[in-house]
């Protein structure tokens, strides 16, 4: 293989091939990433029986940050778009009413969602009761 004859005089792009063409036209073969996250997957349950909880609790006490970090490595990162995700039952308006009421309010970052409804719901009263 002559290196100066086989690849590409320049680059297209920025890259080193143009659209459609590999690097590597043999390609991985058929299944092998599969095979190896299976067999990876497998060890790891093998290991699991054999250790699992015992290594889980000298984690946690020897190494409390990589502990945690492993917890917060298996919450789903959809929760977040869930989340989100459930408020879209209010229309655009409605969103801005609500951002515009959680802006008036003194220090909302600061307080919870709790704290800023109550508050709202004691303005709202007490301008009623000078309407009356």
């Amino acid at each position: 293989m002559n290196i100066e004859t086989d690849l590409p005089s320049r680059r297209v792009n920025g890259r080193m091939w143009v659209a459609g063409q590999s690097g590597n036209p043999g390609g991985r073969p058929v299944g092998a990433r599969g095979r190896f996250s299976q067999q990876f997957i497998e060890d790891m349950r093998a290991s699991w029986e054999r250790h699992g909880a015992m290594v889980m609790d000298r984690v946690a006490v020897e190494y409390p940050d990589r502990y945690l970090g492993i917890a917060a490595h298996l919450i789903p990162k959809e929760v977040t778009a869930t989340i989100e995700a459930g408020s879209g039952v209010l229309d655009l308006e409605c969103m801005a009413i609500l951002q515009a009421i959680k802006d008036s309010v003194p220090c909302a970052n600061d307080r919870s969602p709790q704290e800023v409804l109550e508050f709202v719901r004691d303005a709202v009263r007490a301008h009623s009761a000078k309407a009356d």
